[in-house]
């Protein structure tokens, strides 16, 4: 799917978005991620077992807002369909994002310490936007 040109600046501008799954009593969960946008995907970085994944696992779908951070009144809200799960890289891509938001080089060893427990359960979650809605 093509991104509107008029709001497809938010995949590269902001890192910081709202991302919204199904939980298994149909509530929503709603967390604050850092995402990027890569080969027409979005890649979502998480540990293995968070609700966002087990929701993501059960249900193939989620819905991503991102507002732009100097304007809140322009936003881009993605639904998106879940393409796969993969622990393969996932510790890079982490660092790829906490140099994005943070501008510290590595997630493990500048914000966590380096055998951090969590280092290993690290997975991508990659999404295709489906639907798009904007202002």
């Amino acid at each position: 799917m093509d991104i509107s040109p008029t709001h497809a600046y938010l995949l590269e501008k902001t890192c910081t978005a709202c991302l919204s799954t199904l939980s298994p009593d149909l509530s929503i969960q709603s967390s604050l991620i850092w995402y990027d946008f890569h080969a027409g995907q979005i890649r979502i970085n998480t540990s293995r077992g968070s609700a966002k994944e087990r929701n993501v696992q059960r249900s193939g779908q989620a819905t991503l807002l991102i507002a732009d951070p100097d304007d809140t009144d322009i936003y881009l809200t993605l639904r998106m369909r879940h393409v796969l799960t993969s622990a393969e890289g996932a510790v890079e891509h982490l660092d790829l994002l906490t140099r994005r938001a943070m501008g510290v080089a590595h997630w493990y060893g500048d914000v966590e310490p380096a055998d951090a427990p969590g280092r290993d359960r690290r997975v991508i979650l990659y999404f295709e936007p489906y639907r798009q809605y904007h202002p």
